[in-house]
């Protein structure tokens, strides 16, 4: 394949759901999770369930979308560009969650790390969902009325006592309107 080729298909995958490119997933109902408040409910004025409230307006990779439809579905995924991925993840998850929860800061403690170590974790944990989400390298889960959720796997080197040591975890993230990601729980030592 030439250059021009390539340049090609990648305009071909941007603007067409046939390829890997974003689409969007739209439905007739103007509720969403984030107009919900994170708890999906159903739309009585145009019949929408609460599940397809909970997937309005989110964006995925045509290849690696979820699949949930139902007879006479007025659901479609609409091809997009997602210019900004949104991350709705505060340090507290780190610093009063990862360090702070018995087992999770046990968790942390094995493999090397501590609350001094609260902004390369969470750098680590905003780089590898952004990057891996952004070429389509997540893994879906389960859909309920708090979201699509999936997650995001991750290696993370050992440090002090454990630098010699690889971990492999992951980031449990749920998908919310527009490009936004909710990392609901940072990290699990898998």
């Amino acid at each position: 394949m030439g250059m021009f080729d390539d340049i090609n298909e990648i305009i071909k995958n941007l603007f067409s759901i046939n390829g890997n490119g974003w689409v969007k997933r739209k439905n007739i109902s103007s509720l969403n999770l984030e107009n919900c408040y994170g708890v999906a409910t159903s739309d009585e004025w145009t019949r929408t369930c609460e599940l397809f409230v909970a997937l309005n307006e989110t964006i995925f990779k045509n290849n690696n979308k979820p699949d949930y439809y139902h007879s006479n579905c007025k659901c479609k995924n609409l091809p997009t560009i997602l210019t900004n991925i949104i991350l709705d993840f505060s340090m507290d998850k780190i610093e009063k969650y990862l360090f702070i929860n018995e087992n999770k800061n046990k968790m942390m403690n094995s493999m090397g790390y501590f609350f001094e170590d609260s902004d390369d974790v969470y750098k680590t944990i905003s780089n590898t969902t952004q990057k891996k989400f952004n070429n389509g390298n997540y893994i879906l889960g389960n859909l309920s009325i708090h979201g699509q959720h999936f997650k995001i796997e991750l290696i993370i080197n050992g440090k002090r006592e454990h630098s010699n040591n690889i971990y492999k975890c992951h980031i449990g993230c749920i998908a919310w309107p527009n490009g936004k990601i909710k990392i609901a729980t940072p990290l699990i030592k898998d």
